[in-house]
C-alpha cells in the first residue's frame, strides 16, 4: 500500500527509545502484521492523502484525500464508506459517494446508492483490503512484512532498518525503514524519463510507524518521482461489538444500470479517422497488421484519468514488442483537450487523439465500439479483430495484460 504525507505534516525525530526491544526490523513488521490475527473485530478510520508534482505551468502541489471508515468482523465481513475531497479534515458526515461491502455471501461495490456485485475471494473480504494492508486482520499477504519479504527473493530490496523513533499524533511510535526499487512504476515511463532518474529506476522509500499496541498506525511513502503518499489508521477499536446489520445491504440502494454490451470479441473493427493532437486525421486503416490496444477517455473523467498511469505503464512496456496504443479522447471539446495535452507530458508512451465529433452516438466510440461509458479498452489483433474489451477503470492489469499476449 502506497501513503502519503503532506509537507505540513513533516515528522518529529526524537531520541527516545524504540517501542520493540528486537532489533530485526523485518521480525517487527512480522509482530506488527500478526497481532491483529486473535482479534474477532475491529473498526477504525483510514486517512489517506496523496500529493504529487504540479502540473505544467503551475506551482502548487496536487493534493487528494480520502476518509474511509471501516468495520470488519470474523470470518468475511467487512465494509468500507469512502469520502473524497481535495482539502484535508474530510469528515465521516452524510452519505458517502463510495462503499465496499463484503455481507458474508457476496461483494458489493456501491456508488452513489447504486450497487454491482462480485464473487467473493477466496478469504471473502474485499472491502476490507486497504485495512489488512496495515493490520493484517484477515490476510497477511498485502502485508509490509510480506511485501518486504518478496522484494528480497527479487532482490530489490535496497535496505531495511529500525529507524530513529518518532512522535505523531502525542504519541512515540517504532519506526521501520525500507527502500526498494519499484519495478511496477519504472516500467510505465518512457526513456527520457529513466533518463532523469539515478539508475534508470523509480525507487521507493516507506516507514512503518508500529504503536505501543503492537498494530501498524501508520505507513509514508516517498517516489524518487517527488511522490508522496500516506495512509493512517486511527479511533481504533479491537473487539468492538459491531452489529451485524452494518453488513446488511441497504434496502434504500438500487442495482446499477446494466451495461450495454460493447463491440463483441472476434468482431472486425471498422475504419475510422480522428485527429491527432496537431489536427491532422489519423486512420485506423493505417494501423492495420499491428497489435493495436484503444483507449477511449475524456479529460473530465475522473476515472480515466486514474486509468493512465496503468495505460502509460502498459504501453511502454508492450510497445517493445511493436503493440500501439491509442488513447482517443471522445464527448469532450477542443479546448479542454488542448488544454489537457501540454499539463501531461508523463504520458508519452501511448497516441493521443482526439474524436471531433461530440455529439454522443455520433462519435466513433458510441457509433462503431457501442461505448456507453468510460473509460473502454479494445484489444485488436493483427488481423483488425477484436480480442478482448474491458469497460471501466480496473487498477488490476492482468486481464488486459493476457488479451495482449494472446494477440501478440
Amino acid at each position: 500500500m502506497k501513503n502519503i504525507l503532506p509537507l505540513t505534516m513533516l515528522p518529529i525525530v526524537l531520541a527516545a527509545t524504540p517501542v520493540f526491544a528486537d532489533t530485526d526490523p523485518l521480525a517487527v513488521l512480522k509482530a506488527a502484521s500478526t497481532k491483529m490475527q486473535t482479534a474477532h473485530s475491529f473498526s477504525a478510520e483510514l486517512d489517506a492523502r496523496r500529493e504529487y508534482p504540479p502540473k505544467a505551468g503551475q506551482t502548487e502541489r496536487r493534493k487528494m484525500y480520502e476518509l474511509t471508515t471501516i468495520e470488519c468482523q470474523r470470518p468475511n465481513l467487512a465494509r468500507g464508506r469512502t469520502w473524497l475531497g481535495r482539502k484535508e479534515g474530510l469528515k465521516p458526515t452524510g452519505t458517502p459517494p463510495f462503499e465496499t461491502l463484503s455481507s458474508g455471501s457476496k461483494n458489493y461495490i456501491i456508488d452513489n446508492g447504486e450497487y454491482d456485485t462480485k464473487p467473493l475471494s477466496k478469504d471473502g473480504h474485499d472491502a476490507s483490503d486497504d485495512a489488512d494492508s496495515l493490520t493484517g486482520f484477515f490476510s497477511l499477504d498485502n502485508a509490509p512484512a510480506a511485501k518486504v519479504e518478496d522484494l528480497q527473493k527479487k532482490g530489490k530490496l535496497k535496505f531495511i532498518h529500525i529507524a530513529p523513533a518518532e512522535q505523531w499524533q502525542g504519541a512515540t511510535y517504532t519506526v521501520v525503514e525500507y527502500e526498494y526499487v519499484d519495478d511496477g512504476l519504472t516500467e510505465g515511463l518512457s526513456a527520457d524519463e529513466k533518463a532523469k532518474l539515478p539508475g534508470g529506476q523509480v525507487i521507493s522509500n516507506e516507514k512503518v510507524y508500529i504503536g505501543d499496541d503492537g498494530l501498524i498506525h501508520r505507513i509514508l511513502d516517498h517516489e524518487s518521482l517527488d511522490w508522496d503518499q500516506e495512509y493512517a489508521l486511527t479511533d481504533i477499536k479491537i473487539d468492538p461489538v459491531i452489529d451485524v446489520a452494518e453488513f446488511v445491504l441497504p434496502k434504500t440502494y438500487k442495482p446499477a444500470p446494466p451495461t450495454p454490451a460493447l463491440l463483441a470479441d472476434s468482431s472486425e473493427v471498422p475504419d475510422f479517422t480522428v485527429l491527432d493532437a496537431k489536427g491532422k486525421g489519423t486512420s485506423f486503416a493505417g494501423f492495420r497488421g499491428k497489435v493495436l490496444i484503444i483507449d477511449f477517455w475524456a479529460t473530465w473523467c475522473g476515472p480515466c484519468q486514474q486509468s493512465m498511469p496503468g495505460l502509460q505503464k502498459i504501453a511502454a512496456k508492450y510497445g517493445k514488442r511493436g503493440v500501439v496504443t491509442l488513447a482517443i479522447d471522445v464527448w469532450d471539446t477542443k479546448p479542454e483537450f488542448e488544454k489537457w495535452i501540454p499539463a501531461h507530458p508523463e504520458y508519452s508512451a501511448f497516441t493521443i487523439l482526439r474524436d471531433p465529433t461530440a455529439a454522443h452516438n455520433f462519435d466513433v466510440a458510441s457509433r462503431l465500439f457501442h461505448v456507453s461509458g468510460i473509460p473502454s479498452q479494445f484489444v485488436v489483433d493483427r488481423n483488425g479483430k477484436i480480442v478482448a474489451s474491458f469497460l471501466g477503470y480496473n487498477p488490476d492489469e492482468n486481464d488486459l495484460e493476457r488479451a495482449i499476449k494472446s494477440a501478440l
